[in-house]
């Protein structure tokens, strides 16, 4: 198994299991699986020169995040519950092929990394139109 990954699972499991919040086997499940999102940008996404305008990606990407803790439980009663709140330190995208209004995009999410409380994440939204990478989106926060 990948340091990364095991220190991730590590590290939530500390997190979240100290106070009885999560089994070991929602964690294994949540840093084992890949996990992807199917959207078609919308009008509103597009820019005047036709392809997805920049914040567009951020707010897929958030989508993309939403989805996966759903995916996983943490609906946002849950996180009320738990007392746990997302919160973002600082993002960053790399553009590599232009993406236009009607394209079918998976944005897939990958867990890059924590630190070693479990207090801070980094996470990574791989955008692609079939095998073609056209952004990395990265975010960290806590």
């Amino acid at each position: 198994m990948h340091y990364e990954t095991r220190l991730y699972k590590y590290a939530l499991y500390w997190a979240l299991e100290l106070n009885g919040r999560l089994s070991t086997k929602v964690v294994t499940k949540m840093t084992t699986k890949g996990f992807v999102v199917q959207f078609v940008p919308r009008w509103a996404d597009i820019d005047l020169n036709q392809h997805m305008r920049h914040s567009a990606f951020a707010d897929w990407a958030a989508h993309a995040r939403t989805e996966w803790l759903n995916a996983h439980g943490f609906t946002m009663p849950k996180l009320v519950e738990l007392r746990m709140t997302p919160v973002m330190f600082e993002d960053r995208t790399r553009y590599l092929q232009e993406v236009r209004l009607g394209e079918r995009i998976n944005l897939e999410l990958q867990l890059a990394g924590v630190d070693r409380e479990g207090s801070q994440w980094f996470v990574r939204h791989i955008f692609r139109r079939g095998e073609t990478v056209c952004a990395v989106y990265e975010a960290k926060g806590a």
